[in-house]
């Protein structure tokens, strides 16, 4: 037969042999690539997909971490809005202790008045009382 295939002389086994081993050597240089290139395809299969999940936890810890922003401003703003409730409170409470303090001041000031006028009348009923007297001791004397 393989004196038929080459068209010649019969091949010696040494020859025969050489020819069997250098197929063996290139079909197990091909199974070699085969199996280096399904690796490395599954490799980067595997890789992909590593990839893939990294990126999609990734979005998932962007979104939770911009869902967090957004309830940590709207905390802010509702915290913003109570300030400014508390301060306008603080204001209007200043302002009726002002005005209290205001009425205080008008309510001494009357009582001062009043302590003033009843001194006066005091000094005046006294200086009545004394010339009442002098006028009782001059009508007596005469």
């Amino acid at each position: 037969l393989t004196q038929s295939l080459m068209g010649g002389s019969p091949l010696s086994d040494e020859r025969v042999n050489q020819i069997e081993e250098q197929i063996r050597a290139r079909d197990n240089e091909h199974r070699q690539r085969q199996l280096e290139e399904d690796n490395a395809r599954r490799s980067m299969g595997d890789t992909i997909n590593d990839l893939s999940h990294k990126l999609k936890n990734e979005i998932d810890n962007n979104k939770q971490r911009e869902e967090e922003e957004r309830r940590h401003r709207e905390r802010e703003e509702a915290l913003s809005k109570q300030i400014l409730t508390m301060q306008q409170k603080q204001l209007e409470l200043q302002q009726a202790i002002d005005s209290a303090n205001a009425l205080g001041d008008q309510v001494r000031d009357r009582e001062q008045q009043l302590r003033n006028t009843e001194e006066a009348l005091e000094l005046l009923k006294d200086h009545l009382m004394s010339e009442r007297n002098e006028q009782t001791a001059m009508q007596q004397e005469r």
